[in-house]
């Protein structure tokens, strides 16, 4: 279908590397376009599920419960008012698509429930030109809701102490729905079966929705995670590591799934993402610790892009992964343009620039990236064709760069992070210390 083809540009600007020197690489990135539905191989579905042998179960060794069958077993009974909600009341988000905008609205008078999801705006070739509740048919309030390019994901709250559930609605002709090759679109929330805690073996605690292809984050385990303060500026809370396992379906042609088993070009159901073993990709002296967490890198924040995928871990540490064109992922190293091989990274690989800072926020553009980090710092790169890299030109940065003329330190961070306690001093500079 047209409006789910991948859209084609010619940048305009020159390309500047890292050093901000330009380049002779074309500004044509002829590569983003995306096969339509229905060309190129179809990934087989494989079991994730893991044993008590640490296996991966088989669909023979173990019949999963449908949704419908562990809602009922998890719910408690639905009050006599069907519009309650678990919680009372709601912060209020919201997220933007390419033609629609999802809110979460808190409650609003006695009639209303908190927590539904709101849409305004075309999805899937239906407009709504009014706020219009999507139906979820559970007594559950979302917590969390992302926006993709035509498709929406939501996070409900907790259906037990195994988590919450995750839906999807909208286009999902590249598989970004999670529903399976047979179901590619519906306009109301359907809940993503194979994200269910007892399948998945933990609760969801991220979602993302990308261009044509999403992603979730589980926390598998409450014992394999440790506190440390921190000790990056002032900041005196501690940091948690927990055993998280990234899942990642939708369109996968530059690899931005990242999944195990190598490249596909469509993945319709979620599968693990490559765990990554720590020490591999980073430089930390923590590598050499033992603790069980730690032997394998894990994620706590996503983002998505068009055809590249922005994770973050608790130490601060960014992995890209997805088409390298433009410089979206961030590795200098991996100038597109020299061969086939460099024009996409396949599974997470650490931006080395950021090495010794550390990010507390990450968000992903169609083609660049932008990093707050602890010590307010804003870095970005990827396209700058229209100079949304902040570099003062109109050039590709294929390595992070520090956005001049920001405020830095605590005004920054009641900004973007107003949940973190801004730094009463002024933060050191970077380059003083080597970390922020």
């Amino acid at each position: 279908e047209e409006e789910e083809e991948e859209e084609v540009g010619s940048d305009t600007g020159d390309n500047v590397d890292s050093g901000g020197e330009a380049n002779d690489i074309e500004n044509k990135d002829a590569d983003d376009k995306e096969e339509r539905p229905g060309t190129g191989t179809l990934v087989s579905l494989l079991p994730i599920n893991p044993n008590a042998s640490g296996q991966i179960s088989t669909k023979e060794d173990h019949e999963f419960a449908s949704a419908s069958e562990w809602l009922q077993s998890h719910l408690p009974s639905r009050p006599a008012d069907k519009n309650t909600k678990y919680s009372a009341n709601i912060q209020p988000l919201v997220s933007c698509g390419a033609t629609h905008t999802s809110f979460i609205l808190p409650k609003q008078n006695a009639t209303s429930a908190a927590g539904e999801a709101h849409l305004v705006g075309t999805i899937f070739g239906h407009t709504y030109h009014n706020l219009t509740v999507q139906p979820t048919r559970l007594p559950l309030r979302i917590m969390r809701v992302s926006s993709g390019r035509r498709h929406v994901l939501a996070l409900t709250e907790g259906a037990s102490p195994g988590g919450g559930v995750v839906m999807s609605w909208g286009a999902g002709h590249f598989g970004q729905l999670g529903h399976g090759p047979d179901l590619t679109s519906c306009l109301e929330p359907r809940i993503v079966e194979r994200l269910l805690p007892h399948v998945v073996g933990g609760h969801v605690i991220e979602i993302a929705a990308g261009g044509l292809h999403s992603a979730a984050i589980v926390a598998t385990s409450s014992k394999n995670q440790k506190a440390f303060p921190a000790t990056n500026g002032d900041t005196k809370e501690s940091i948690i590591v927990r055993e998280t396992k990234t899942f990642a379906w939708g369109s996968n042609r530059k690899g931005q799934c990242g999944i195990e088993g190598g490249k596909c070009a469509t993945v319709p159901e979620p599968l693990p993402v490559v765990m990554v073993k720590r020490g591999e990709t980073t430089k930390r002296e923590e590598d050499t610790k033992t603790d069980l967490v730690d032997k394998n890198v894990h994620f706590e924040k996503l983002s998505l892009g068009r055809l590249h995928t922005v994770a973050l871990t608790a130490y601060g540490e960014v992995f890209t992964w997805g088409s390298t064109s433009m410089g979206r992922c961030g590795h200098s190293s991996m100038d597109p343009g020299r061969g086939s091989d460099r024009r996409f990274v396949q599974q997470p690989r650490h931006v080395s620039a950021l090495r010794n800072v550390s990010i507390e926020a990450i968000t992903a553009g169609a083609a660049h990236t932008l990093a707050l980090s602890k010590g307010g710092r804003v870095f970005a790169w990827g396209s700058g064709s229209d100079g949304q890299c902040g570099q003062g030109h109109a050039g590709n940065l294929f390595s992070p760069r520090a956005v001049q003329g920001l405020p830095t330190g605590s005004s920054v961070l009641q900004k973007i992070v107003p949940k973190k306690k801004a730094p009463t001093k002024e933060e050191p500079n970077d380059d003083s210390k080597g970390k922020d």
